[in-house]
């Protein structure tokens, strides 16, 4: 049986839009195990890679993302995730 946690003990990302955020952090960042109540920034993002992730999430998901919403200290899968969603539209920007 699978782990129900990543490797930080934070929950394993849940939803459909989680895995395929976390897959877009676990390439840029260069991590294997990304949880949803992880930080952005404590799996070693700065704004390159925040640059470099937004551009993939505009790409692939249709949704632009402020670069200050994206290195704040508590970004996390599960709230970026939301973001995206459009449940927190205060931290997107039109393109």
């Amino acid at each position: 049986m699978a782990s129900e946690t990543a490797s930080d003990g934070a929950p394993k990302p849940a939803s459909t839009l989680e895995r395929e955020l976390a897959a877009i952090w676990s390439e840029v960042l260069d991590v294997s195990d990304v949880g949803s109540d992880t930080a952005f920034v404590e799996l070693g993002g700065d704004s390159i890679a925040a640059t470099l992730c937004l551009n993939r999430i505009q790409k692939v998901l249709g949704r632009h993302i402020t670069l200050e919403a994206m290195l704040d200290e508590d970004m996390t899968l599960r709230r970026l995730a939301e973001i995206v969603r459009g449940t927190d539209g205060a931290e997107t920007a039109n393109p």
